[in-house]
């Protein structure tokens, strides 16, 4: 049988590159011998510019990397297209990234897992196919029942 997809959603900007890593890599750690996984941070030269330092993803970070906004914005729209889930790994921080991949992704009928420890608001609730408070807890979770 093929493995699923899941297209890591969560906030990026505003964070070091160490900052923004950290829930894709455990994530990542947990699921991969389950699902394939596509995670928004991978083969970007904006790493090789800001991985190792305490730089601050950002516009100005980014476009310094040689990558437009169009370049992530495409690739990601891409990446949610072909997936099979979206995990939203960081439910706790609402962004307007994060938001806009859950709505096409709910546009296109794919299932929405949400990571947080807090209270949602009727949207996040109503478009989540599941709510859990950790990492661990979600990929357990996905691993018994949707692999």
């Amino acid at each position: 049988m093929n493995k699923k997809t899941i297209y890591l959603c969560g906030n990026i900007g505003g964070l070091t590159f160490k900052e923004a890593a950290a829930p894709r890599i455990k994530a990542t750690k947990l699921l991969e011998p389950y699902f394939n996984i596509l995670d928004p941070m991978r083969d970007k030269t904006i790493l090789n510019v800001v991985g190792e330092s305490d730089l601050v993803i950002n516009p100005l970070t980014i476009s310094s990397a040689g990558i437009r906004d169009n370049d992530i914005v495409h690739r990601d729209l891409y990446d949610i297209r072909i997936c099979d889930y979206l995990l939203w790994l960081t439910g706790n921080i609402i962004t307007i990234g994060s938001c806009i991949e859950q709505g096409y992704a709910l546009a296109l009928g794919k299932l929405i897992f949400t990571i947080s420890d807090t209270k949602f608001g009727p949207w996040q609730r109503g478009i989540a196919t599941r709510i859990e408070p950790t990492i661990e807890e979600m990929c357990d979770w996905l691993i018994k029942f949707y692999q």
